[in-house]
């Protein structure tokens, strides 16, 4: 249970290929989950409710192209399609190049090995370290660009590549060991949603749809806002429904946070990050998908991760767990209330 109570339970799932370092998570309308590995390319997927499921391997990339997988997203509709962002990376060094979008279709059998249709969209050739990929429509991506401190817009039919949007808040911070700006980025109809992990902040841009054209898709539409700091190391993100709360994950410390964005009587003010869960094994990558009105946060830790910049607490009770992997799905309590921006 999450130590504010919004949590009703947190079960393991199933583990994860050992040693595995996961970096891009996608639910599948069939309820499964899509997972990728940055240490290798390859894409699984498991039945998140299934505590007895072993992880299957769906496609595995040419290690010619990509020596990793950054970044998945599911696309618009209801269809079991998604984004891939590959790259060939020396995660010793921190360095990554040959940043690649990838369409990813699965089969109607559930996805069973073999069964991914894999075509190359586009390489963003001049990019710095590009770290997720965001669906903004069937003809537009958005590629955040951890390096560059921006973001890319790639038309997916065309391959084209243009900047989106720059911004001080998306560089990397100054100092020692600092090496991710712009990290897990989300986009809701009003605004594109950011955490920087050296930073330790959450942020937003206002959007605005572009609706006479299709390779456009949308524009920035306003100055962006940091709604959080102090969340150090943070990684992935999620949000509910009413956009009043957002999950994010402290790799290395371990811990889950949760940002209230609204205002309820009696509690913190809006925007600080307050800890919910304690003691995982290196997170990652964070998702909520809802059931009926019900939201369910999945969680998926990496276990001991090998890289001499990777410094974790030494208070963590799961320090020593070297080979563990594993996928949490916790459920949440939400109170909706109806709220309409700008009013």
């Amino acid at each position: 249970m999450f130590s504010d109570k919004s949590v009703e339970d947190v079960i393991l799932v199933t583990q994860l290929p050992r040693g595995a370092w996961c970096e891009g998570l996608a639910l599948r309308p069939n309820g499964s989950v899509l997972i990728s590995r940055l240490d290798k390319a390859e894409l699984y997927t498991f039945d998140a409710e299934d505590p007895e499921a072993e992880p299957q391997v769906v496609h595995s990339f040419d290690a010619a192209d990509a020596s990793g997988v950054v970044g998945l997203c599911r696309m618009p509709g209801e269809r079991d399609e998604y984004l891939a962002l590959s790259s060939v990376a020396d995660l010793a060094q921190v360095r990554f190049s040959r940043p690649i979008v990838w369409r990813v279709a699965l089969g109607p059998d559930g996805g069973a090995a073999g069964a991914a249709r894999v075509t190359k969209v586009a390489e963003i050739a001049g990019a710095g370290f590009c770290i997720d990929v965001v669906a903004a429509s069937e003809r537009v991506a958005l590629v955040p660009d951890s390096g560059a401190g921006c973001v890319w817009r790639l038309d997916l039919a065309t391959g084209a590549v243009d900047l989106f949007a720059r911004d001080d808040a998306m560089r990397v911070a100054p100092g020692d060991g600092n090496f991710f700006g712009i990290n897990r980025a989300r986009l809701t109809d009003e605004h594109l949603w950011f955490t920087n992990t050296s930073a330790g902040t959450l942020c937003r841009v206002p959007v605005a749809a572009v609706a006479d054209d299709a390779a456009v898709a949308l524009r920035p539409a306003g100055p962006v806002e940091t709604l959080a700091t102090g969340l150090r190391h943070c990684d992935g993100l999620a949000l509910t429904r009413d956009r009043r709360t957002v999950y994010t994950c402290c790799y290395t410390d371990g811990h889950i946070w949760r940002v209230n964005l609204g205002a309820e009587p009696g509690a913190a003010a809006a925007g600080t990050p307050k800890i919910v869960m304690r003691d995982l094994a290196s997170p990652t990558l964070i998702d909520l998908r809802y059931v009926g009105d019900r939201p369910k946060v999945v969680v998926v830790c990496c276990g001991r991760v090998e890289m001499a910049w990777f410094h974790r607490a030494e208070s963590n009770p799961w320090i020593d767990l070297a080979t563990l992997t594993e996928a949490i799905t916790i459920t949440v309590e939400e109170t909706v209330e109806e709220t309409v921006e700008g009013a």
